[in-house]
């Protein structure tokens, strides 16, 4: 009986140091998890996500012998802050390139109106565009500025250029608006095409890129000769 009895007991102190080894491992296991995160980028979310798991499966007791959980946290605070920052910029960029294909349509309805409304509508060429999209409370704006080459009279071309400004009710029904504006548009001086642009780019404005102004003007031939 007391052969069995000690053959029990190592059984259970076995067990106990079995478990406790088991408990040691984990522990040991999460800490190396966090360890591994290293620097803190989008790219870590994974690696993150993955502590945090093996950290909730912990008891309570093995919980409270991770040495570095505050790391595990950091990192989770700063990963929902680049999160956040990420949301933030491709929400802007989305905005940006909206911005970028409204301009894109409305500066080819004014083109399209101005080739209709001046004499030699085919002689146009569309040389640069600047435009500023503009919302306060209700109230939205485009700004536009136009670099043409067009006909000076004497059978050689000079760059001409044109500003308007739509507002949020232009937007909606342009056509009568730009013919009207067009009629009584201002074609600038270089010194005041200058200081117009300056504040153009100041407040937000915004070059149009090469691409796009030559979509410009593909539209404006294509639709003034149907015209």
């Amino acid at each position: 009986m007391r052969n069995h009895g000690k053959q029990l007991l190592g059984i259970a102190l076995l067990l106990c140091c079995l478990l406790a080894l088991t408990a040691c491992s984990a522990v040991s296991g999460v800490e190396q998890k966090i360890s591994n995160i290293g620097t803190v980028t989008l790219e870590k979310q994974t690696a993150i996500e993955e502590a945090e798991a093996a950290f909730n499966a912990l008891s309570t007791d093995e919980q409270a012998k991770v040495s570095n959980y505050e790391t595990l946290q950091a990192a989770r605070t700063t990963l929902d802050k680049l999160i956040e920052a990420d949301k933030e910029e491709k929400e802007k960029r989305a905005r940006e390139l909206k911005d970028q294909q409204d301009a894109v349509s409305l500066a080819e309805k004014i083109i399209t109106v101005m080739g209709t409304t001046f004499k030699s509508p085919m002689n146009l060429t569309v040389e640069n565009i600047w435009y500023r999209h503009t919302k306060f409370d209700t109230v939205e704006s485009w700004d536009f500025t136009f670099q043409i080459s067009a006909p000076n009279g004497y059978g050689n071309y000079v760059n001409e250029y044109y500003s308007m400004t739509l507002f949020d009710d232009d937007i909606a029904d342009p056509d009568s608006k730009l013919k009207e504006e067009v009629r009584s548009i201002r074609i600038l001086g270089m010194g005041e095409l200058w200081r117009k642009n300056a504040i153009t780019m100041q407040y937000g404005g915004t070059q149009m890129s090469a691409t796009d102004v030559q979509s410009v003007q593909s539209y404006y031939i294509t639709h003034v000769k149907s015209y």
